[in-house]
């Protein structure tokens, strides 16, 4: 189980505490008890020696009752027992009994060792008194050897007890020693993993992120040299992290701005890392998280295909493809390996280019390169055949002659009017492509009705009345002559489509942030399925009729080049049988009053 660094410190200076003080205690109580038993024995010696001469003098003289008087005299006043015994054994004097009660003594060792002429110590249990006693015997010696043997004695419960009262008492000392070193071993060892636990929580901020924090000044060189070991690997840290999150948001930054659709996968089929541009190609309704399924990414099973041959094969791989949902798009991927520093393959990428704009452009461009062809052909033919008709003799004849130039010269102006929409077409896009139209602030009630009378000759062909709604105040910051053209082909294809003695209404207002001209008839109408497509250049609703009213089939698309080039647009509502309008708006701040 782990433990604080500082209780497995702590606990290591109990532990030491605790066997340096046992081990002090029982060498104190052994040291003490060898020192008081040393005084004891001393105190036992001294008696034994003061007493033994008058002792001597008695034994030598066989005053036998005398000694055992002042033997009971002189041990009546101290704690220590005296004994005289005879070397047979036969005790002659004691302090403390009637010594012709005690038995025969030559069998006590302290006896017997100091008959045989040495100084003994013995503590042993006393056959007499039934208690434990400390013995001291030593010889009376004279000329003729060994007389008697004196002894001391005292109590070992009074040495014991002795002992115990130094001991309890040295046994406190010992444990408030002990409870002062454990406060002290306390202290340390907060004082030292005080600055490990500083460290620890120094690290887990690092790895939340937060690198400003920094270790203070240690008062120890290994701990300081730790703070700055950390310290310093912080700040490397920090700048690598740092020089990572720089790097990391330029490579993010050059992956937002990229046009193509950039996928990485590892090579458990998890997300590495997508773009913004790769989340519309696919038609992902979020940004997916790093790390989930590629199958919640991709659906589609040419891509999922390309990915698993590359990461088997590790051979790039080039396709087109066609994804039908939310929207049909066409996608051209190109799917390889993704190789690290020791040239490994850890996952595919997978480059994505949204070909839908070049592919319609190029229909666009091929069905108007048929239309210009077709509708050029057809005057041309015209011309041609007339010209050979002449030629073959017609004009020598005046009134066919006549009436064929007369054709020519229609055909000719047809032509004429093709290539002039044509160059308008030109003139325009360039100036949007260099933004080099030129505005200025008009009156737009001006354009208006210069608008509406070049379109009032073709208006009184059909008796149709040209209306209109404009504040005189309203201005603009436009291109006169431009706006104009656009205004002219509205109403004109108005009054193409539109039946004899109608009205034609012309509104402006502002809506939205819009300044907004409505263009409104009663004519035909156009179906629904042909709005989506009739500002496309040479498109007709009824190419016969367009074609019999002379017109190009490039006026609408000129209109929306033109509200285009002034940052506008143009839009239509249109039923059949309940007329159209038309619906140029420009921005509110382009348009003022």
């Amino acid at each position: 189980m782990n433990r604080r660094f500082f209780w497995q410190l702590f606990f290591g200076f109990l532990v030491i505490i605790g066997v340096s003080v046992a081990g002090t205690r029982w060498y104190s109580e052994r040291s003490w008890e060898w020192l008081y038993q040393e005084q004891i024995a001393q105190s036992l010696q001294s008696h034994a020696a003061i007493v033994e001469p008058q002792v001597r003098m008695w034994l030598s003289e066989g005053q036998d009752a005398r000694l055992q008087e002042w033997i009971g005299s002189a041990g009546r006043n101290t704690p220590i027992r005296l004994t005289v015994i005879l070397p047979d054994g036969k005790v002659i004097a004691d302090s403390r009994s009637d010594p012709s009660l005690m038995d025969n003594h030559a069998n006590r060792p302290e006896v017997e060792s100091a008959i045989h002429g040495n100084r003994s110590r013995l503590i042993r249990k006393s056959f007499t008194l039934t208690s434990a006693l400390m013995y001291w015997a030593q010889p009376i010696m004279t000329e003729a050897g060994v007389i008697g043997v004196i002894r001391t004695a005292v109590p070992a419960s009074a040495v014991e007890k002795t002992l115990s009262a130094i001991l309890w008492k040295t046994g406190w000392g010992a444990l408030a020693a002990a409870l002062c070193a454990a406060l002290l071993g306390a202290f340390f060892s907060r004082r030292i993993s005080r600055p490990l636990e500083h460290i620890t929580r120094m690290a887990g901020a690092y790895a939340q992120g937060d690198m400003e924090l920094r270790l203070p000044h240690q008062d120890t060189i290994e701990l300081q040299q730790l703070v700055d070991a950390f310290n310093g690997m912080a700040d490397r840290f920090s700048k690598r992290l740092q020089e990572m999150n720089i790097q990391h948001a330029e490579e993010e930054a050059i992956l937002a701005a990229m046009s193509e659709g950039v996928l990485a996968v590892d090579h458990q089929d998890r997300l590495i890392t997508v773009n913004q541009a790769a989340i519309d190609l696919l038609g992902l309704a979020h940004r997916p998280q790093p790390d989930g399924p590629i199958e919640s990414v991709i659906r589609n099973i040419s891509l999922l295909n390309a990915i698993a041959d590359v990461r088997k094969h590790r051979q790039p791989i080039e396709q087109e493809i066609v994804l039908p949902q939310p929207e049909q798009r066409v996608i051209h991927f190109r799917a390889t390996s993704l190789i690290d520093a020791h040239g490994q393959s850890f996952g595919v990428l997978l480059v994505m280019t949204n070909l839908t704009r070049l592919r319609r452009l190029e229909t666009v461009r091929k069905d108007f390169v048929a239309n210009v062809s077709h509708e050029l052909k057809t005057p041309i033919t015209s011309i041609k055949g007339f010209v050979e008709t002449l030629l073959s003799g017609a004009i020598d004849e005046p009134e066919n002659a006549r009436h064929f130039l007369q054709i020519l010269s229609r055909q000719v102006n047809r032509l004429n009017r093709i290539v002039d929409d044509l160059l308008s077409l030109s003139r325009i896009e360039q100036s949007m492509e260099r933004e080099t139209i030129d505005k200025k602030e008009t009156i737009l009630l001006d354009v208006l009705d210069l608008a509406i009378q070049a379109c009032s000759g073709k208006a009184s062909e059909k008796s149709i009345r040209i209306e209109r709604d404009c504040p005189e105040e309203l201005k603009a910051r436009i291109n006169p002559p431009l706006f104009e053209e656009a205004l002219v082909n509205v109403v004109m294809n108005a009054i193409q489509y539109s039946k004899p003695e109608s009205a034609i209404r012309i509104c402006c207002t502002r809506q939205d942030g819009w300044i907004r001209i409505d263009v409104s008839d009663s004519g035909c109408g156009i179906a629904a399925e042909h709005l989506p497509r009739i500002f496309e250049r040479f498109y007709r609703v009824d190419p016969g009729r367009s074609r019999k009213d002379g017109g190009t089939g490039l006026g609408l698309a000129i209109v929306r080049n033109i509200m285009g080039a002034h940052g506008g647009k143009v839009d239509v509502q249109s039923e059949p049988g309940k007329g159209s309008t038309f619906s140029l708006l420009a921005p509110e701040s382009g348009i003022s009053v």
